[in-house]
């Protein structure tokens, strides 16, 4: 394969994968694929005596909507502030009133405990 086809080859690469079976097959060499293909794509075209700047115009010309998503990708989206629903004024609902409790209170120290059958038949114990 001539140099020149060989770069447009290259430049056509789609894959890291493509890519590395190209250049392994040409050139004999292996390709750090933990690296991105843009990158890779350059140091072959670095190797081969070609501009690295020539590459990405190919890039460019092959998907062109790539270089648009890559450069609005770190753009923060801009955030409302949020507020809460105004909460409704209504008066709080009086707690009625418990009907048949009955309490006893001690006789010395003037607590008041709530009646029951066991409890009332202590002699500290008055019903109220």
């Amino acid at each position: 394969m001539e140099l020149a086809d060989l770069i447009a080859a290259v430049k056509a690469a789609a894959t890291k994968d493509a890519l590395e079976s190209l250049v392994k097959a040409e050139l004999s060499l292996d390709l750090d694929k933990r690296k991105a293909l843009k990158t890779l794509r350059a140091e072959v075209l670095k190797g081969l005596g070609v501009d690295a700047e020539e590459g990405d115009e190919a890039e460019d010309e092959q998907a062109p909507g790539a270089a648009d998503i890559a450069a609005d990708a770190p753009v923060e989206p801009q955030a409302e502030p949020v507020t809460p629903p105004a909460l409704e004024e209504a008066p709080e609902p009086e707690i009625p009133a418990a009907v048949g409790n009955r309490l006893l209170r001690h006789k010395t120290t003037g607590r008041t405990i709530v009646w029951t059958p066991a409890l009332s038949r202590l002699a500290d114990l008055e019903e109220v």
